[in-house]
C-alpha cells in the first residue's frame, strides 16, 4: 500500500518541523537560564565572603573601640555606658560573623551543585567594571527587540503553530483518503498431480477510503485540540507580557544601577571622612565612643552595599541580554575579563 492522499501525514510532516523550531528555541532557553544561575549563584559567593571580611573588619574595629573605651574609663575620663554599649555592638557583630559564615557555607554548596566541584578561590571583581547605560537608550527599543528575538517568547509562538496544526490533523480524520494498492498472491493445488497446477495472481488498483461514523471520537479529538490551541494562546500572551515586563524592569536595573555604584562609591569616601573625624573628635573630648561605633557601623554598611550593588548591575546586565535573547558565551567572557585573579 502507497498513500496518494493522506492530508494528517502532511500536516504532521509540517507540525515537525514547528516542533523542531520550538525544541531549538526551549535549548537556546535553558542555555541562557544556566548562564544566569551560574552567574548568580557565583557572584553570591563573592558577596557572602564579602560580608564575612566585613564582619571580621568591623568586629576588630569594635573591639579595638571596647579596648579604647575601657582604658579612658579606668583613666577617668569615660563613663560605663562607653564600655556598655561597645560591647553590645561586640557580641552583636560577632552573632552576625557567624551568620555570614553559614550563609557563605550555604552559597558555595549552592555553586558546587552547578559546577559538580569545589570551588574555594574564585576570582573577584576588579576595577576594569565597566560601568555602562544600556545601548540604545531607548527602553522601547530593547523591548522591540526582545518581542521579536526572546528564545521563550519564540518557543511559545512555535508551540503555538504545533496546536493550530494539530487542530487541523484531528480534523482530517474526517476526510476521506486514498492509496495505491498492489498485491501479488500464489495458489497452489494440493491434489497429488503431477501436473503443475500453482497459480499466480497480480492485483493493483486505487483504494478510497472515505470515513462515515467514528462514534464521535474524531469530533471528540478536534475539540479537545482546540482547547489545547486556546491554551497555548493564553500562554503565548502570558510570557509576551513577561518579557516585556523583564525587559523594562532590567533596563531599569541597568540604567540605575550605574548611578547607584557611583553614588555608594561617593558614600564610602564620604564615610571613611566622617569616620577619621569622629576618631579625632573622640580624642579631642569632643566626640563620644557612641559617635564613633556608629560612624563605623555607617562606613561598613556603605561598603557592603557597594559590593552587592556592583554584582547586582553584572546580572541585571546580564539578565537585559537574556531577554533580549542576546545571552552568550561572549557575555560570559566579557565578565570574565572584569575579575581579578
Amino acid at each position: 500500500t502507497q498513500a496518494l492522499f493522506r492530508p494528517q501525514a502532511w500536516i504532521a510532516l509540517a507540525q515537525a518541523g514547528d516542533q523542531v523550531r520550538q525544541a531549538e528555541a526551549e535549548f537556546r532557553q535553558v542555555e541562557q537560564e544556566l548562564i544566569l544561575r551560574l552567574a548568580q549563584a557565583y557572584f553570591d559567593v563573592l558577596l557572602a565572603e564579602d560580608n564575612v571580611s566585613l564582619a571580621q573588619e568591623q568586629k576588630a574595629a569594635i573591639a579595638e573601640q571596647l579596648k579604647q573605651s575601657k582604658r579612658y574609663f579606668e583613666a577617668g575620663v569615660g563613663t560605663v555606658t562607653d564600655i556598655n554599649d561597645a560591647q553590645a555592638r561586640f557580641d552583636t557583630i560577632e552573632a552576625q560573623e557567624i551568620a555570614a559564615h553559614n550563609t557563605l557555607e550555604v552559597k558555595v554548596r549552592a555553586l558546587e551543585q552547578i559546577v559538580g566541584g569545589t570551588r574555594r578561590h574564585l576570582d573577584r571583581l576588579g576595577p576594569r567594571l565597566a560601568l555602562e547605560k544600556p545601548q540604545p537608550e531607548k527602553v522601547e527599543e530593547w523591548i522591540d527587540f526582545s518581542l521579536a528575538n526572546n528564545p521563550q517568547l519564540k518557543a511559545r509562538e512555535a508551540a503555538l503553530e504545533v496546536a493550530e496544526k494539530d487542530v487541523g490533523k484531528s480534523a482530517s480524520a474526517h476526510l476521506p483518503t486514498v492509496d495505491i494498492v498492489a498485491g501479488r498472491s500464489r495458489v497452489v493445488n494440493p491434489a497429488y498431480s503431477l501436473l503443475d497446477n500453482t497459480n499466480w495472481t497480480s492485483t493493483v488498483g486505487i483504494q478510497l477510503a472515505v470515513p462515515l461514523f467514528t462514534g464521535g471520537t474524531t469530533q471528540g479529538r478536534v475539540d479537545q485540540s482546540r482547547a489545547v490551541r486556546e491554551r497555548t494562546r493564553y500562554e503565548l500572551e502570558s510570557v509576551k507580557r513577561s518579557t516585556v515586563l523583564t525587559t523594562r524592569q532590567e533596563f531599569l536595573n541597568v540604567d540605575s544601577g550605574v548611578a547607584q555604584v557611583k553614588a555608594l562609591e561617593q558614600a564610602v569616601k564620604s564615610n571613611e571622612v566622617a569616620l577619621y573625624s569622629a576618631k579625632r573628635g573622640q580624642e579631642a573630648g569632643m566626640r563620644t565612643s557612641f559617635d564613633v561605633l556608629n560612624a563605623q557601623q555607617l562606613l561598613f554598611t556603605v561598603r557592603r552595599d557597594l559590593a552587592q550593588a556592583r554584582y547586582n548591575y553584572v546580572t541585571s546586565r546580564l539578565k537585559l541580554r537574556s531577554a533580549t535573547g542576546l545571552l552568550g558565551e561572549e557575555d560570559v567572557q566579557l565578565v570574565q575579563s572584569w575579575l581579578d585573579k
